[in-house]
């Protein structure tokens, strides 16, 4: 250790003379420079002063006044002149050089080198003390203790004095307040660690006040001290185990510190310190699920509020909560809400991960509630949280399945009760939810049109993915009620429809009265019947939207085509698809004609140039999938197996494979902005036909 230490004495030595010697002779040639510039200066200036003419006798009250205050002040100094030709530039170009030299002494390494020397120094005396015998464990806790109080209290001083020191960087200060917090940390960690000196809980709160203490302090020191600060308090868990296994104080401490490091942020402007603390906020609860236990769920729904309103609801609406906005926004700038959006996504994760592992119905009822005030009530104040009530929709449907329903007989009590009864309530009050606030700001200023949306997709979704998770002993009883809430619903709209005047309004009431209908009828019939229903959506919203002269956003249009051309190219391959018939017909035979007819309706009637466009390859595709399925299932009984086929199967399927990557391509040739997918599409095709060729 000695021989170590000697080294680096010796190469600090070293390093020492040489850049000695380098900045000596460098302000030796600075000092040269400024010379002969002030010699410079002088001789321009008594050439001035030779140059100037005799003053006049109006004028010779002048002097008189400047001997006057050269006699108060002292010496006189020169004035510079508002001539643009006279002596200030050479003057300012003086004293650029000599900022230079001033810098030039500043940015030199003999100052930190002398510190380092010292350092090394103190290495060695407190070396040779503890291997004499002459310094006990708990002096050499105490006195390193007292050396990172003492860098912190010098950088305080230091700022307090700055010119005094000539002390011109901010720098110097937060480097000696963050080699006195690290010093805290480290030697906090020697007394628990290594001596033993201090309890878990003890070093546990020794290691918070010092952390808390590095970020108050880096409101005077800069975000470096912060990040010392946030990183170090972060670390604290996993540095001291306390054996107690007690996670509700483990997200109380991280929210304290997440707390510390969000308001740090926002007062020093640095971004940074907001994706620390996110990212030290969940990592920690993530971890803590794996070791929490059934009596924490109070702890949890506390810190999800908690989370929300730190990482979401502060960066949008103030720590005051005080921050409104109607206005209404585009889908694009919602989506720009990222980090309000990745916040409650994990808020909702950490609380789903919990009711996974210890999830009662009592439990997933509060935390229902819960989460529903947070993501409803947020929308009425900024409508940067419009996206909001659509997770609530999908955390409804989350919760739903993970209760467990009722015991007892099945009857009308136990569909109003339970899991069904949570299905409905969630379904009317998103429905009334999205009217009473789209009706509200229904104006060109505020409109909102996410909130018409929520109130037709919320009782479909609900009512159809209830139904579809029911056991089929459940399914008897439950359609019939089902049914009968859902054409009140649809009577309700249809009643709307008639009273409200904006167009907007007439289309959403009637969109919902149809799909109120058309669910009523889905659920009594096979599954295939779904896509079917989903085109006549298509059929009808555009039908609608043509006749009250409403254009709707073409998404919304995209998404229900893909999941109806989704169902419709799988279905045929599904072993559940294989025996269903609609009135003693195979399903394929009337669901892919009925499907074709609602989409050319909806290429009719649909007012968007772009969206024709989709209608139509929609068309073609269906046409292909008729030709590709029907004609092995007429002919052979039954649809092809890919791997378990028969030659007349393969051979059928080549054909209608060819069949449908001949009509992509055909499809390129008009398609704009698809062009390159139909291409591909058809591409891949032609070599599962070859394969199917190949393996003949």
């Amino acid at each position: 250790m000695e021989s170590f230490l000697l080294g680096i004495l010796a190469l600090v030595t070293v390093a020492g003379a040489m850049l000695s010697f380098k900045h000596v002779g460098k302000l030796s040639r600075m000092q040269t420079h400024i010379d002969q510039l002030e010699r410079r200066l002088r001789a321009f200036e008594q050439k001035s002063t030779s140059s100037k003419p005799s003053p006049r006798v109006e004028s010779i009250t002048a002097p008189k006044r400047d001997a006057s205050a050269s006699h108060l002040g002292g010496a006189s100094k020169p004035r510079a002149s508002s001539n643009p030709s006279s002596p200030p530039t050479l003057i300012s170009y003086v004293e650029k050089h000599q900022q230079g030299l001033v810098n030039a002494i500043k940015g030199n390494g003999l100052l930190w080198l002398g510190g380092l020397v010292l350092a090394v120094g103190g290495i060695f005396l407190a070396n040779y003390a503890i291997e004499s015998g002459f310094v006990s464990a708990e002096l050499r806790v105490i006195l390193g203790g007292v050396f990172g109080v003492s860098l912190v209290v010098a950088s305080e001083f230091l700022a307090r004095h700055r010119i005094r020191f000539s002390i011109y960087s901010p720098a110097v200060c937060a480097a000696l307040a963050s080699g006195g917090v690290v010093t805290c940390y480290a030697i906090t960690l020697v007394a628990f660690n290594y001596y033993g000196f201090l309890s878990p809980l003890i070093a546990f709160a020794t290691l918070a006040l010092i952390a808390l203490g590095a970020v108050s302090l880096s409101l005077r020191f800069g975000p470096l001290l912060a990040f010392i600060g946030i990183l170090g308090a972060f670390a604290i868990p996993a540095l001291v185990n306390t054996g107690s296994n007690n996670i509700p104080l483990l997200l109380a401490f991280v929210s304290l510190v997440s707390l510390s490091g969000v308001w740090v942020a926002q007062k020093v402007a640095a971004v940074w310190l907001w994706r620390v603390s996110f990212l030290g906020q969940f990592l920690w609860a993530l971890m803590g699920l794996s070791s929490t236990e059934a009596s924490h769920f109070v702890a949890w729904l506390c810190f999800s509020v908690f989370s929300t309103y730190l990482f979401a609801l502060v960066r949008t609406l103030g720590w005051s909560l005080m921050a409104t906005q109607h206005q209404g926004m585009s889908l694009r700038s919602l989506f720009s809400q990222r980090q309000q959006l990745a916040a409650i996504s994990l808020v909702l994760i950490v609380i789903h991960g919990f009711l996974i592992q210890y999830g009662s119905n009592e439990k997933i009822w509060i935390s229902a509630f819960t989460l529903a005030a947070l993501l409803l009530v947020a929308p009425i104040r900024h409508s940067a949280f419009d996206m909001w009530p659509a997770l609530m929709l999908v955390t409804g449907l989350t919760h739903f399945a993970m209760l467990r329903p009722a015991e007892g007989p099945i009857d009308l009590s136990f569909i109003l009760s339970g899991k069904y009864l949570f299905s409905q309530m969630l379904a009317v009050g998103l429905c009334v939810y999205g009217g009473i606030l789209a009706r509200k700001h229904n104006t060109h200023d505020t409109a909102r049109p996410a909130f018409w949306l929520y109130m037709v997709v919320s009782p479909v979704a609900l009512y159809g993915v209830s139904y579809a998770l029911a056991p089929s002993k459940v399914t008897g009883v439950l359609y019939g009620i089902w049914a009968l809430e859902l054409a009140l619903i649809a009577l309700i709209s249809a009643l709307v429809t008639w009273r409200v005047n904006p167009h907007i309004e007439k289309l959403s009431f009637s969109v919902l009265a149809n799909a109120c209908l058309t669910l009523c009828f889905t659920m009594v019939l096979d599954a295939a019947i779904l896509s079917l229903a989903l085109a006549i959506q298509v059929a009808m919203v555009s039908i609608q939207s043509a006749k009250y002269r409403v254009a709707l956003p073409d998404w919304l249009f995209k998404a229900l085509l893909l999941a109806v051309l989704l169902r419709l190219t799988g279905a045929p391959w599904l072993a559940d698809y294989a025996d269903e018939h609609i009135f003693s017909i195979h399903w394929t035979a009337v669901v892919y004609p009925a499907v074709f007819l609602s989409l050319w309706l909806a290429r009719k009637y649909n007012p968007s140039p772009t969206l024709k466009v989709w209608l139509e390859g929609a068309l073609l595709h269906v046409v292909a999938l008729f030709i590709t399925t029907e004609p092995s299932y007429w002919l052979m009984g039954a649809y092809p197996e890919l791997f378990l086929a028969s030659y007349t199967e393969k051979v059928f399927l080549a054909l209608g494979w060819v069949a449908l990557a001949v009509t992509y391509w055909h499809r390129a040739c008009v398609a704009q902005q698809l062009a390159k997918l139909y291409r591909v599409a058809g591409f891949i095709l032609m070599i599962g036909a070859f394969w199917l060729h190949l393996d003949i």
